[in-house]
């Protein structure tokens, strides 16, 4: 090896020249411009910054349980309105020179489903017929018996004062005696309930008034 201060040559196995004692300083390596992997001498090493974690979200979990709530409660509100009871009751009056005679339907509804119906018929007949009122009595049993007698679902009463004549129809579990209603032409054929909102359309056009409620 020369010394590239004194032009000395000396064994390569020598850290130093032994006639000046430099150090041969061995030259810096120039960068590889071809490998993309080598990073420049004295610049920093670099650390990729960590993988951003994935946040779940949220309105994937939220919407569905808020649907299932919307449909359970629309559910609940349903049955409830499908199951709430009232009563409405609907009038007819008419007049005769015989007699004047009102007909009152009250109806027993779970929503728009009629489970029960009370009618009550009214005759108030002229003094004139007094004494032939318990004639016209027995007549009017006798033919209530023959268009309900039959039916055990249908409970009927009859009541006589002075000139007047009362005759009660209860119509009982509507929706269980469904066949026997349809046979009395109460409720239509090919359903199985007696709905509310239908009767009083029927009844209207018959001349029937709906009572305030």
């Amino acid at each position: 090896m020369i010394c590239p201060k004194c032009n000395s040559q000396y064994d390569d196995s020598l850290a130093a020249c032994p006639f000046c004692s430099v150090t041969e300083q061995p030259a810096a390596q120039a960068p590889n411009q071809n490998d993309p992997f080598q990073v420049p001498q004295g610049a920093a090493e670099f650390a990729p910054p960590p993988a951003p974690v994935k946040k779940k979200n949220k309105l994937g979990i939220i919407i569905p349980i808020i649907c299932a709530v919307i449909f359970v409660v629309i559910g609940i509100i349903t049955s409830i309105a499908n199951n709430k009871e009232s009563t409405h009751t609907m009038i007819l009056e008419e007049e005769s020179e015989e007699f004047v005679m009102v007909d009152e339907f009250t109806f027993f509804c779970k929503g728009d489903r009629v489970y029960k119906i009370e009618e009550t018929i009214s005759f108030e007949y002229d003094e004139l017929y007094a004494d032939y009122i318990e004639d016209i009595a027995d007549s009017i049993e006798d033919d209530c018996e023959d268009m309900y007698g039959e039916y055990e679902c249908v409970d009927i009463t009859y009541e006589t004062e002075g000139t007047t004549i009362v005759v009660k129809f209860v119509f009982n579990d509507i929706e269980e005696n469904i066949d026997d209603y349809i046979e009395m032409e109460l409720v239509e054929e090919d359903t199985d309930v007696l709905s509310y909102s239908q009767s009083v359309e029927n009844m209207e056009e018959e001349g029937y008034e709906l009572v305030e409620e």
